[in-house]
């Protein structure tokens, strides 16, 4: 009814129906629109909420951002899982930020985590081997230092890390072995992690579950592990025991 096509006498007709559009009418009052008028007046502010004004450049810039992010998921980018919103909540509980703490995200993605750490005030540094996604990272000016996080040479000098690692093939076990190295010694991090540990027969799982105990971490309904702080003596301690 609201096409350009469909004059006021159009409108009036389908008020006095007791035929076809008897249904319509019976959909409209449900609305509160009982009247010809009421509808016409309905019909205008549906227009008008409707009619294109020009996108700033932040709005621009956001829907090709969603866009892209979109497009990463359909292509099926190999170990590419964004993190889901409870799980993301749950890790920024456990992280604890605080103003002017170095925040690690060693496989960014599209950057869910490191929006939720910008969003406690903190611009993480993060890595990202897809050159798809690293230029969603990119588009939203965070600080890539550097692409595959594995071939880097670790440098312990933040407080968190903050992670959803590739998950293939047990991958996530070494990312976060790995990562805990780019830790201060008082540092923390946070990371889901497949349950494969829990239960794997195979060396590595073995050595994971072992080096687990040793660094006295803490599970989470087996989704999200935490690494609590550890003083620097004892972090020397787990790391010669567990390497």
């Amino acid at each position: 009814m609201s096409k350009d096509s469909w004059s006021d006498k159009d409108i009036e007709d389908v008020f006095a129906s007791d035929g076809w559009y008897k249904e319509w009418v019976k959909k409209l009052k449900s609305a509160g629109i009982r009247t010809p008028q009421q509808c016409k007046c309905a019909i205008a502010a549906l227009k008008e909420l409707g009619a294109e004004r020009p996108k700033t450049t932040e709005e621009t810039e956001a829907l090709e951002i969603s866009q892209l992010k979109r497009e990463a998921v359909w292509q099926k980018i190999p170990d590419y899982f964004p993190t889901p919103q409870h799980l993301l909540e749950r890790m920024m509980q456990q992280a604890c930020l605080e103003p002017g703490m170095r925040v690690l995200e060693p496989s960014a993605g599209s950057g869910s985590i490191c929006l939720s750490v910008r969003a406690a005030g903190i611009e993480p540094h993060c890595f990202e081997v897809s050159p798809k996604v690293r230029e969603i990272l990119t588009r939203q000016g965070f600080n890539l230092i550097g692409e595959d996080f594995m071939e880097a040479t670790p440098k312990p000098i933040y407080q968190r890390v903050i992670m959803n690692p590739p998950f293939s093939v047990g991958n996530d076990i070494y990312h976060i072995q790995q990562a805990f190295k780019w830790l201060v010694p008082s540092g923390r991090l946070v990371s889901i992690v497949s349950n494969s540990y829990t239960f794997g027969s195979k060396q590595k799982y073995q050595h994971f579950r072992s080096w687990l105990r040793c660094l006295g971490a803490t599970e989470f309904d087996k989704r999200c592990r935490f690494f609590p702080p550890v003083r620097s003596a004892d972090k020397r301690k787990h790391q010669n025991a567990c390497d």
